[in-house]
């Protein structure tokens, strides 16, 4: 697998000894690759929020690979999202 694509938004400081919290989910399935949304919150304030886009490669052909089905399905199911083109 392979990070293609990141973006963050900082929306506030966060300091040593801090309490964060992180959440991230799987917001979009494609055929070779999914998205991921972020955010850190510190009690009620978001530091930070943020997207990623990663992609399942074959790094023996140099290419994209198909989302492994087991991966797709049990993602999709967790989320609660759809399974996009398998």
């Amino acid at each position: 697998m392979a990070i293609v694509h990141t973006a963050v938004d900082f929306r506030g400081q966060a300091f040593p000894g801090d309490m964060l919290t992180i959440k991230v989910a799987v917001t979009e399935l494609k055929r070779t690759s999914f998205w991921a949304a972020y955010e850190v919150r510190r009690g009620d304030s978001v530091m930070a929020t943020g997207r990623s886009a990663q992609v399942f490669f074959d790094y023996a052909t140099q290419q994209p690979a198909v989302i492994p089905e087991a991966f797709r399905q049990t993602v999709a199911s967790y989320e609660g999202i759809a399974g996009g083109a398998a």
